[in-house]
C-alpha cells in the first residue's frame, strides 16, 4: 500500500506556499534558502579543475619509501636464531612474539585500547597517522590585486587600501549637536578653505575589495553567496507544477488530502462516523483522494 499513497508522500513534501484554494504567484515566493546546489551535476571533472585539487592534509607515514629503501641498500641485515629477519639498519621487525599499542572495537561497539600482536615479519614503530591540516599555498599578492582591478573597472573607481588609525573614544554628538558646532564652526572662520570633491570610490575597509561583496562568496555552511540560478529555475518550475496540480482538484479532495497531515489515524478522515465504519469510511477517502492526485499529477505532466 505504501507504493500506491506515493502521490500522498509528495503531497506532504509539496513546495512551501502552495496554498490549497488559492491562487498563488511562484515568482512571488522564495524559492531556495541555501547556496548548496540542489539539481544534479555531471560526475565528469575538467582537467583543468582536477589540476587545481591538491591534499588537505599531511599524511605522516614513517618511515617513508626513501628511508626504507636507503636502510636496505646500505644497512646491516640481523638475523635470530631461527633464522628470521629482525632488523635491517635501523629498522626492526617483528619475530611474532611483539606487540604494539592499538585500539578495536568491544562487544558493547566502544572503541579501547589493546594491545596487538604483530605478525612475523611485520615492519615494528610504523606510524600512518594525520600529521596536520595543510592550508593554503600561500598568495604573493598578485591574485588580490587582480581581483581589485576587475572591481575598479567594473565601478569606474580607483581603489587604494588606507589602514586604520587610533580610535578616539569620547561622547557622541546628535544630528542637531552637529548641526550647531558645524555652524559655528562656520560664523568663527573668516576665510573658508577651498572645498575639495573626491571621485567616487571602492570601500577600504579590507585589502581584498571582494571581502565586501558578500553574495559573490560561498561559505561552507551554505549560509553566505548567491544561489545556482539552476536551482532557482527548479524551484519556480516545481511551484508552478504544484499550482496547477493544486488547481486540477476537487474541494473534497484537498480536504482529505489536508486532513492526512493532522490525523492520528484513517478514522480520522471520516468526521460522523465511528467504529469499523469510520476506518472503512476513511480508508476509501484516503484511497480516492490519492487517485484524484495521481491523476492530477499525470495530466499537468502530460
Amino acid at each position: 500500500m505504501a507504493d500506491a499513497l506515493a502521490p500522498l508522500l509528495a503531497w506532504m513534501q509539496r513546495p512551501d506556499g502552495i496554498a490549497e484554494g488559492i491562487e498563488v504567484d511562484p515568482v512571488d515566493i522564495p524559492v531556495v534558502s541555501t547556496n548548496w546546489r540542489t539539481t544534479p551535476q555531471p560526475a565528469e571533472m575538467s582537467p583543468e579543475d582536477v589540476d587545481g585539487m591538491r591534499t588537505e592534509r599531511r599524511w605522516a607515514m614513517r618511515p617513508t619509501v626513501g628511508e626504507i629503501m636507503a636502510e636496505v641498500a646500505e644497512g646491516k641485515t640481523d638475523r635470530n636464531a631461527d633464522g628470521q629477519i629482525v632488523a635491517i639498519g635501523r629498522l626492526r621487525f617483528s619475530d611474532g612474539s611483539q606487540t604494539e599499542r592499538g585500539y578495536r572495537y568491544s562487544a558493547d561497539g566502544k572503541i579501547t585500547a589493546c594491545s596487538i600482536r604483530m605478525p612475523t615479519g611485520s615492519m615494528l614503530g610504523v606510524r600512518d597517522i594525520e600529521e596536520r591540516a595543510l592550508g593554503g599555498e600561500g598568495s604573493d599578492g598578485s591574485d588580490i590585486d587582480r581581483s581589485n582591478r576587475y572591481f575598479a573597472e567594473v565601478f569606474g573607481a580607483a581603489f587604494r587600501f588606507l589602514p586604520g588609525g587610533r580610535i578616539c573614544r569620547g561622547r557622541s554628538y546628535t544630528a542637531a549637536e552637529s548641526r550647531a558646532m558645524l555652524a559655528d564652526a562656520i560664523a568663527n572662520t573668516p576665510v573658508m578653505p577651498e572645498v575639495r570633491r573626491y571621485p567616487a570610490g571602492l570601500p577600504c575597509g579590507s585589502r581584498n575589495v571582494a571581502e565586501n561583496f558578500i553574495g559573490m562568496r560561498k561559505e561552507v555552511g551554505g549560509g553566505g553567496g548567491s544561489v545556482g540560478w539552476e536551482d532557482i529555475f527548479m524551484a519556480h518550475i516545481n511551484r508552478s507544477e504544484w499550482a496547477a496540480t493544486v488547481a486540477n482538484l476537487s474541494d473534497e479532495s484537498r480536504q482529505t488530502l489536508d486532513a492526512t497531515e493532522k490525523a492520528k489515524g484513517i478514522a480520522d478522515l471520516a468526521p460522523g462516523r465511528r467504529g469499523g465504519n469510520a476506518y472503512a469510511a476513511g480508508r476509501k477517502r484516503l484511497q480516492a483522494a490519492n487517485d484524484n492526485l495521481m491523476a492530477a499529477m499525470k495530466k499537468v505532466a502530460a
